[in-house]
């Protein structure tokens, strides 16, 4: 049976668009004898089912044509198409430089367009790698050492950014996760504290840098977990414990002497007020281990323990509860190292020292109670920068004098004087030395604070507490009238009841007169040699006048207009606004 007559009625029902009827022709064509070795029926056979929808049929006929008339040209390029549409970009620029080599020079029309199919081949394979280029993750380039150290420094200060590390893709997740150095941080929390113990212990094999032991932990039923002695102890840097004594469980666990002996931070804190004394072995285990900051926290701490055990403490703080208060100046004594000092309890004791204190690398000191001014008495840190006092019954005249003759005010830059017995001449006198001084708060004083604003405003001698006239605008050279201050840029008087509006306003405009002035001599505009600019100085950028009853409501605006931050919230028990 011949394979033609099928075959026409195959070509004719394809051009009518009756695919399914031209299929059914061409099957049939194939089957007759000598049907299967004719490439067209083949070729014509795979356009049907193209039009269709169905490529892999249409590819496999395609096949066949090439397999059948590898010289001609129909077969690659049909495959090419093919390939095109199923993103196989590589196979369809083959089959389309093959068809184009094929194709006879005359035939013009069809070689346009197999290089028009190659051109769509190759921008289509241009678009696709710029996907796969944006799409791919670059850090699978770094060596996983490298790209550990990136995340070490992202949780440097966010421990809890390992779980966002652990969301972000697989990579990142298999990278974290076996490596131990970001699990060296552990934070137990009343939440799975057991099942969190177990997975920190296990990714960072042992080796706990950081123990955190939040509030309520303690009382778990089965605290102290068992798993909590397979943890390094000899390895912790740093341990912060609510509620809880680790000398104690480490004593009873008997895990050691070497236990605790690199631990550099300790932080012991109690959810309430209580009597309860750390364990007397706490700071036996200590004394060897090179501990730099201790802070005590609603617990009772040992002064005597602290003053036999420690000696290169740079950072103390204690927060109520201390005991045996006379070794105060002792503990201090033999750690002469410290720069951050913060003691706030309200303990009767007078600090005495037979010879000066001195802590010269002291920077931040921050005393709470009426013994504060006997222990500022006998100190000397000429480097001090931050000085905050509070809650002090006994007057800090003698305190403040003492500190201008040692130097304590040469560098200060921060100053807080809040609820405490002070006169406003040593105030005075003290700023006058205190010339790096940009924060000052006097808080709670009504007997003095608006008496120190009149000596920042220059309306009163800061020797010797009188009045002098209003500064003018412009000085000599010879008789230069000195700004009490001139870095001062934070001012802060709340609660203070006897600050009056004027002084805050001669102050404001001396510093914007002085600050402005000083811009324009270095620009050269003042060409008078017989006149000179005001003192250099800063201008004012934030003022707290919260509960200052005596402010003047008409001058805010103003003082708003020419200070960045003003604050100032009226408040009584019958009437509370913002003015």
């Amino acid at each position: 049976m011949a394979w033609k007559p099928s075959f026409n009625q195959g070509i004719t029902s394809f051009k009518e668009l009756r695919l399914d009827e031209a299929l059914n022709h061409f099957s049939k064509a194939l089957k007759c004898i000598g049907g299967d070795q004719q490439h067209v029926i083949y070729d014509s056979r795979a356009a049907a089912y193209e039009k269709l929808g169905m490529p892999k049929e249409a590819l496999r006929d395609a096949k066949f044509v090439i397999k059948l008339a590898p010289d001609h040209w129909q077969g690659y390029a049909r495959a090419a198409r093919l390939f095109f549409l199923a993103s196989k970009f590589d196979a369809s620029l083959s089959m389309a430089d093959l068809a184009f080599s094929r194709i006879k020079q005359s035939s013009t029309k069809r070689r346009d367009e197999i290089l028009k199919l190659r051109d769509d081949i190759l921008r289509a394979q241009f678009a696709e790698a710029e996907r796969q280029r944006l799409m791919r993750n670059q850090f699978e380039k770094l060596p996983v050492e490298l790209l550990s150290e990136v995340f070490r420094y992202a949780l440097f200060d966010d421990t809890a950014a390992l779980i966002r590390v652990l969301r972000v893709c697989s990579y990142w997740r298999n990278v974290a996760w076996t490596t131990p150095a970001l699990w060296d941080t552990l934070i137990l929390t009343p939440k799975f504290p057991v099942r969190k113990l177990s997975l920190w212990l296990n990714r960072s094999k042992g080796m706990i840098r950081e123990l955190h032991i939040r509030a309520d932990v303690a009382t778990h039923p089965d605290w102290p977990f068992p798993d909590l002695a397979n943890i390094g102890w000899d390895r912790i840097r740093v341990l912060s414990a609510v509620s809880w004594d680790p000398a104690q469980y480490i004593d009873k666990r008997k895990l050691g002497n070497g236990t605790l002996s690199c631990l550099e931070e300790l932080v012991m804190i109690e959810e309430r007020i209580c009597r309860r004394r750390a364990s007397p072995g706490l700071f036996l285990l200590l004394q060897n281990a090179g501990l730099h900051s201790l802070s005590f926290s609603k617990s009772e701490l040992s002064w005597k323990e602290v003053s036999e055990n420690l000696t290169n403490l740079t950072s103390l703080s204690v927060q109520s509860g201390t005991k045996d208060p006379q070794y105060l100046v002792q503990a201090l004594e033999a750690n002469p190292g410290l720069v951050t000092v913060k003691i706030l309890d309200h303990f009767n004791y007078i600090c005495s020292a037979q010879s000066p204190l001195r802590l010269s690398h002291l920077t931040h000191l921050e005393l709470t109670g009426s013994w504060a001014p006997s222990l500022l008495e006998s100190l000397v840190a000429p480097n001090l920068k931050t000085l905050i006092i509070k809650a002090s019954s006994h007057t800090l005249n003698l305190a403040f004098k003492r500190m201008i003759a040692n130097e304590g005010a040469a560098n200060l830059t921060h100053l807080v004087i809040d609820r405490c017995s002070i006169d406003s001449s040593v105030i005075n006198y003290f700023l006058q030395n205190a010339e790096h001084l940009t924060h000052l708060q006097l808080n709670s004083l009504s007997k003095c604070a608006n008496t120190v604003m009149d000596a920042l405003a220059g309306s009163i001698s800061p020797s010797k507490g009188k009045p002098t006239p209003t500064p003018v605008v412009m000085f000599t050279d010879t008789n230069r009238a000195p700004i009490l201050c001139p870095a001062l840029t934070h001012i802060d008087v709340s609660q203070s009841q006897d600050v009056l509006t004027g002084p805050l306003i001669r102050l404001v405009k001396l510093r914007i007169s002085g600050a402005a002035a000083t811009w324009e001599g270095a620009s050269g505009i003042n060409d008078n040699p017989d006149l000179a600019l005001p003192p250099k100085c800063a201008r004012i950028k934030s003022l707290n006048l919260d509960q200052c009853s005596q402010i003047d409501a008409a001058w805010l605006p103003w003082l708003r207009q020419n200070v960045q931050i003003v604050s100032c919230v009226y408040e009584t028990k019958q009437k509370s606004h913002w003015r």
